[in-house]
């Protein structure tokens, strides 16, 4: 019935609302007028954001990563200049275990 038929249209531009405003690309770029349109608009937008969300997580895990084996490698020094304190080991042999770090 036309009723139905123009309540699925509604909230199928509903759900084309909301992914677009959550992909952020905006109103005009992007104007699908019929049902075939709009969810053809909605299907790429997903995929697009997917592919988004995947790229950020990566970068995301590279900058992680970078911090995490620098703090390994501070907490290991940290690590050998308290061991060589606790073992009163001469300042010379201190010395060139820093420069080896």
């Amino acid at each position: 019935s036309k009723m139905a038929s123009d309540t699925l249209f509604a909230y199928i531009r509903s759900f084309y609302w909301a992914v677009t405003t959550m992909t952020t690309v905006g109103y005009g770029d992007i104007v699908a007028l019929t049902v075939r349109e709009t969810v053809f608009v909605i299907v790429v937008l997903v995929v697009c954001l997917y592919f988004y969300v995947d790229l950020v997580a990566n970068v995301t895990n590279l900058i992680s990563n970078g911090d995490l084996s620098s703090t390994r490698k501070m907490a290991l020094e940290s690590a050998i200049r308290r061991m060589l304190e606790t073992r009163r080991v001469p300042a010379d042999l201190v010395l060139g275990a820093e420069q080896f770090f």
